[in-house]
């Protein structure tokens, strides 16, 4: 492979792994909005705030943390039987208390599955249009490389025609 050519395949690679990333964050957003659309909803009561990591972050929530990000622990209830549910993602400046009634949409068909009204609806299309941005860009950045590399060169200076060689001649 030249060393020409390895740039523009990575560059490819990521191009198409950034179009990935904007298919499965779009799929989420599809599959929160269809639960959303679908979902039934009741009141809870924040029974607890327990350390969560906070949105994005890979790193695990520490309790014991000047500021922790906390999520809220909400319990509610539907036909008789109380469930439990915590926030997938805390804050570091959560705006809920214990005692604090909240509402909380359920799935009607397994109401154990919940989530909290507003929860996971303004990041998912945000970063999914931010990926395929990002892939369209870095394709165009390959492709355009790709056209110049491809273009026939001519050297620099006047065109050389080439002629036999002199014969050598002795003194």
């Amino acid at each position: 492979m030249s060393r020409r050519r390895f740039p523009q395949t990575i560059g490819l690679l990521a191009a198409v792994y950034l179009a990935a990333m904007a298919v499965v964050f779009a799929l989420l957003s599809a599959q929160n909005a269809d639960f959303v659309r679908t979902a039934h909803q009741t009141e809870g009561t924040v029974v607890a705030l327990v350390a969560r990591a906070p949105l994005g972050s890979t790193r695990e929530a520490q309790p014991d943390a000047r500021t922790p990000s906390l999520a809220p622990r909400v319990t509610y209830v539907v036909d008789g039987r109380t469930y439990d549910y915590v926030a997938a993602h805390g804050r570091y400046r959560q705006r809920l208390q214990v005692g604090d009634r909240i509402t909380v949409l359920y799935s009607p068909t397994d109401p154990s599955s919940a989530r909290l009204r507003g929860e996971g609806m303004d990041s998912g299309p945000v970063v999914s249009a931010g990926f395929g941005l990002a892939a369209v860009l870095l394709g165009l950045v390959v492709v355009r490389s790709r056209r110049r590399s491809t273009r026939p060169r001519t050297p620099p200076g006047p065109a050389r025609a080439s002629a036999a060689p002199a014969p050598a001649v002795a003194d």
